[in-house]
C-alpha cells in the first residue's frame, strides 16, 4: 500500500482544522503522513494540531498558501502528495480513489470532485458552479473547459505525483488562483495526464472566512486575467491560441482580457520576478477602475 503525504496549509482556522485532520484519519487508505504547515496563524491552530498524535506540525511566518504548500512538498516523505486546506475535509474514499486513478491510468494529477457544505451565499454559488463545470467538461473536455471555468475549485482537490510539482516549480504566488495556475501549467506546459472522479471525494466548506471571501473582487479578476493571459500567450500555435482566447469565460469585466493581452506584463517576469510584476499589474488595474 503506497504512502501518501497529506499537506494541510493552515491559517487561522482552529475551529475547522480538527475536522480536516479527523477526515484523513477516517480514510479507507490508511498509509499516510499528515504535515500541517501553519502559515503564521494567530489563533489556537497549533494547540489543536498538537492534540492529535502523529501529526507533524511546522510553523512559518505568514507567506501565503502557495508558500505553505511548497514547503510541505519539500518535507513530504512520499512520492504521492495530497493537499487538504484546513477548512475542508476528505471523504473516506478520496485517497483510495485518487491512488487508483494515478496507478491504473498512469495519471500524474488527480482532481477530485467536491461536495459543497456549509453556509452563506457562497454555498449556492459553488453548488451551481459545480453543476456548470460538469456540463462544460462534457461539452468541451477537460483541457478546453478549464479555460471557461475553474472546475478544480480548490487545491484540496489535488492528489499528485510529487515530481510533477518539481517539474512545474511548485505553486506560484497568487492569492486567489494558485490552484488554477498550477492546473493550467500542468495541462498546457507539462502536458500532464490528469484524471478525476464521477462522484464527490472531498468536501468544500463554505463559511464567512473563506479565503476567496476576503479578497477584493477586482484583485480576483486581475489575478485570473493574468493567469489566463500568461498561459495563452505561451501557446505557440496561433490557431490554437485564438481558439483558447474564444473559450475564456470567467465572468471577467468586458475588455479586461484584451487589455492584459495587449500589455503582456508577464514578459517582464524574467527581469523582475512574478511577484513584483503581478503586484504592479494589480495596482495598475485597480487604479484604472477608479
Amino acid at each position: 500500500m503506497r504512502k501518501v503525504s497529506v499537506i494541510i496549509p493552515a491559517y487561522n482556522h482552529a475551529s475547522y482544522i480538527g475536522d480536516a485532520i479527523n477526515s484523513i484519519f477516517n480514510s479507507e487508505h490508511s498509509n499516510f503522513e499528515i504535515l500541517v504547515i501553519d502559515d503564521g496563524s494567530k489563533d489556537e491552530t497549533k494547540r489543536v494540531v498538537n492534540s492529535f498524535q502523529g501529526v507533524k506540525y511546522f510553523y512559518q511566518e505568514n507567506s501565503g498558501a502557495h508558500s505553505a504548500i511548497n514547503y510541505g512538498i519539500e518535507l513530504a516523505e512520499s512520492e504521492i502528495v495530497a493537499i487538504l486546506n484546513d477548512d475542508d475535509m476528505f471523504n473516506s474514499n478520496h485517497l483510495s480513489v485518487a491512488l487508483s486513478n494515478l496507478e491504473e491510468f498512469g495519471n500524474e494529477l488527480f482532481v477530485g470532485i467536491p461536495e459543497i457544505i456549509g453556509i452563506g451565499w457562497k454555498f449556492e454559488a459553488l453548488t451551481n458552479h459545480i453543476l456548470h463545470s460538469h456540463l462544460l467538461i462534457e461539452q468541451l473536455g477537460y483541457v478546453e473547459s478549464l479555460l471557461a471555468i475553474n472546475w478544480s475549485v480548490s487545491t484540496s482537490s489535488f492528489v499528485m505525483k510529487r515530481d510533477l510539482a518539481s517539474k512545474l516549480g511548485g505553486f506560484h504566488n497568487f492569492a486567489m488562483c494558485h490552484d488554477l495556475d498550477f492546473l493550467l501549467r500542468a495541462l498546457f506546459i507539462e502536458k500532464a495526464h490528469v484524471g478525476t472522479s464521477n462522484t464527490p471525494t472531498w468536501a468544500y466548506r463554505c463559511h464567512e472566512t473563506n479565503s476567496g471571501s476576503t479578497i477584493k473582487i477586482s484583485k480576483q479578476h486581475g489575478e485570473i486575467a493574468y493567469c489566463l493571459g500568461r498561459l495563452i500567450d505561451s501557446v505557440p500555435d496561433p490557431i490554437y491560441r485564438d481558439l483558447l482566447i474564444e473559450l475564456v469565460d470567467y465572468g471577467l469585466p468586458t475588455g479586461l482580457m484584451e487589455n492584459i493581452n495587449n500589455k503582456k506584463p508577464w514578459l517582464s517576469e524574467p527581469k523582475h520576478g512574478l511577484e513584483i510584476v503581478l503586484e504592479n499589474w494589480l495596482r495598475e488595474y485597480e487604479e484604472s477602475r477608479i
